[in-house]
């Protein structure tokens, strides 16, 4: 219920008629959970009733489309809306990305970790601004001139886990386009904007 409650708020407060979901909707994986089939349609098909919805669906997100059919899926490699490309991040995107000044994604749940001078340590949500690596890219795709930049966007659930970017067991960006992300060009921002700098500044934990 509040994770309902703080959506419709949002949706209301900032006038949206539109909100897409860039995949992991449920968790289970596969098939579905009781309790899922009980509150993702719930869920959904109130929101629904605020503002149009759609989803891009992820790995997670098995059996959704059952759940809710009159909820708008897109292909799980994503789409354009205006000049931003929209995907959850486990796929290829279409060719057509190449053409966005940025792809937005999640699949990567991003965090980063901090500590206190008692040695506590916890972690918070994080977005994430990187550039990619045209020669990966292009091996891909072919040539192309321009090259999007990407934003990983943090877990909107706060009670998602997820992965400490600067932990010393971290082994990357998942995904293919996880694969190909500038690593020496990856800007933190917390949920706030606030920048935090690079991510090879970070101590690690």
């Amino acid at each position: 219920p509040k994770l309902l409650e703080r959506t419709v708020s949002l949706v209301i407060e900032n006038r949206l008629d539109r909100v897409v979901i860039l995949g992991d909707v449920k968790h289970r994986v596969p098939g579905l959970s009781f309790q899922e089939e009980r509150e993702v349609p719930h869920f959904l098909n109130a929101l629904s009733k605020e503002a149009t919805v759609e989803i891009v669906p992820g790995n997670h997100d098995c059996g959704l489309r059952k759940l809710v059919p009159k909820i708008k899926m897109h292909k799980s490699s994503g789409f354009m809306l205006d000049d931003v490309y929209l995907m959850h991040g486990q796929t290829w995107p279409s060719k057509d990305f190449l053409d966005a000044t940025h792809v937005m994604m999640g699949h990567n749940h991003p965090l980063v970790g901090f500590w206190d001078k008692l040695g506590y340590v916890w972690r918070e949500r994080v977005w994430v601004k990187a550039g990619l690596v045209k020669s990966r890219i292009e091996a891909k795709y072919g040539s192309h001139d321009s090259m999007p930049r990407a934003v990983i966007m943090p877990a909107y659930n706060d009670m998602t886990g997820g992965r400490a970017l600067n932990s010393k067991d971290d082994t990357g960006f998942m995904g293919p386009i996880g694969g190909c992300i500038r690593k020496s060009s990856t800007e933190i921002y917390m949920l706030d904007g606030t920048h935090i700098g690079k991510l090879s500044g970070l101590r690690k934990i």
